[in-house]
């Protein structure tokens, strides 16, 4: 059994607010953080705000293509 220090986990919530702010300039930025921390997996209680912030993801490849590839990396991984 391991245990993940919460001081190596990004704050979901805090993503997702981030994510739903109209300004775009840190959303790759902390999502690539998100995923290169996580490059293993999720735990299952983050299922809800992970999916949520697919969902955003997704929203956003349409207007700007530059999610696309964050997207996919992010489906990999899940």
């Amino acid at each position: 059994m391991f245990s993940v220090s919460p001081k190596s986990l990004l704050d979901l919530s805090k993503v997702i607010r981030l994510l739903e702010d109209p300004l775009t300039e840190r959303h790759l930025f902390v999502l690539k953080k998100l995923l290169k921390r996580n490059h293993s997996g999720f735990l299952l209680r983050e299922l809800a705000d992970i999916s949520q912030i697919l969902n955003i993801c997704a929203e956003k490849v349409s207007d700007q293509p530059k999610y696309a590839s964050v997207l996919c990396e992010a489906l990999e991984i899940c």
